[in-house]
């Protein structure tokens, strides 16, 4: 019984040490997994580009219009409808897209922004509107 173990460690050992020193591929296949063996090959490894995507350019105008309306009280009557409806275009774009561009919650910001402002533009016109008759 014994005999068998050791033999059996001299031939495992053998393997492994054939592997260090490069055996002929045969011998190699035989004990080696396929880690190994891929590892050996001489195939060159391309490298994988992950391109990062950019958001969307129509959101981010929305968003900006809409903050620029805020900070301009001159151009509010104008920016904040042109962000609204680049908003609403650059939401129905993205999803339209199937994940290829991205940039949805700027684009939610920026039309809800700037609905906010038209709500508030409206309720200003519609309160002096009231108090003047």
């Amino acid at each position: 019984m014994r005999t068998y173990l050791i033999l059996l460690l001299v031939i495992s050992s053998g393997f492994t040490i054939g592997l260090l020193v490069n055996l002929p591929a045969r011998a190699a296949s035989i004990s080696c997994t396929s880690a190994i063996v891929q590892a050996d090959s001489t195939a060159p490894v391309k490298p994988t580009v992950v391109k990062k995507q950019k958001p969307d350019t129509v959101a981010v105008m929305s968003l900006v219009l809409a903050i620029l309306s805020i900070v301009n009280v001159n151009l509010l009557l104008i920016l904040s409808p042109v962000a609204f409806v680049l908003g609403v275009v650059a939401i129905v774009r993205i999803g339209r897209s199937k994940g290829k561009r991205k940039g949805l919650l700027l684009a939610v910001l920026g039309t809800v922004l700037s609905g906010l402002l038209i709500a508030l533009i409206i309720g200003f016109f519609t309160s002096f509107r009231k108090r003047g008759n």
